[in-house]
């Protein structure tokens, strides 16, 4: 039986990349693999941490342990899966952390930096949009996390669409995009998006890009995109067991933004 990989008709290579570009298995697969130095992580860097946990499949130990490993800043969890979490979960889990439950989906964002403000600006069956103000390093950043549909039958190119729209309005500050967005990172659906964010993997990740699906993941479907005034300095997909996703972990410099002058 052939092994096909969808949307490689909406893929284009990006820079610093190396791939074997066949359209099936039967001829190889499709690999995406960047090479970028790594820098060690200084004290004015902020780790961001996106994960989708799959409703934690085999329990939440491993989940927990590997959440923890990274000392994240700001950590989104996605598919976190509502049943069965004891009410004070996270509180229990990270006492010095802020947090917010994204409804209706199952997404919590746990941030060591205050939330000033939390808002959906958009949900349907095209996706869950919400945006996040978080203080950090005395600055405001805004944070973006989508969740897109899985339905193979659904329009991708308008749930995107909807993303750029809403991340244009963010462009000239500080602001982080994060989610699995159930579409390849290279789609060209993205190619408004990439006028004003880079993804934060393109330009500072080095290794395997794919996401999803574990063990033997294909294609990079979760995304982490920051805006200009933002600086990579590493970006990593950790190897997990623990989820079907593998989670995104970058760190980050925010630049000095001065809003006044922005407006």
């Amino acid at each position: 039986m052939q092994l096909f990989c969808f949307a490689f008709a909406e893929m284009a290579p990006m820079p610093g990349e190396w791939r074997l570009f066949p359209w099936h298995a039967s001829h190889g697969l499709h690999l995406h693999v960047h090479f970028h130095p790594q820098a060690d992580r200084s004290t004015e860097t902020v780790r961001v941490l996106f994960w989708n946990v799959y409703r934690g499949p085999f329990g939440w130990d491993s989940i927990l342990h590997s959440i923890h490993k990274e000392n994240a800043d700001v950590i989104v969890i996605a598919e976190f899966g509502k049943k069965g979490l004891p009410p004070n979960f996270w509180s229990n889990n990270f006492p010095d952390h802020r947090y917010r439950r994204l409804l209706p989906r199952e997404v919590a964002v746990v941030s060591k930096h205050p939330i000033h403000e939390s808002e959906t600006i958009h949900h349907s069956d095209r996706g869950l949009y919400h945006r996040l103000t978080l203080s950090i390093v005395e600055q405001d950043v805004a944070l973006m996390v989508c969740d897109l549909p899985s339905r193979p039958y659904h329009q991708r190119s308008e749930s995107i669409r909807r993303v750029s729209e809403m991340a244009a309005l963010m462009k000239d500050q500080p602001a982080l995009i994060v989610g699995d967005m159930n579409t390849p990172v290279d789609s060209v659906h993205f190619n408004e998006l990439r006028h004003s964010y880079r993804n934060a993997f393109a330009v500072g990740g080095q290794g395997y890009h794919a996401t999803w699906p574990m063990p033997l993941p294909l294609i990079a479907i979760d995304h982490l995109w920051v805006s200009r005034h933002i600086d990579v300095v590493a970006c990593r997909i950790k190897w997990t067991v623990s989820s079907d996703h593998r989670p995104i972990v970058a760190d980050l410099i925010i630049s000095d933004f001065d809003h006044q002058s922005a407006k």
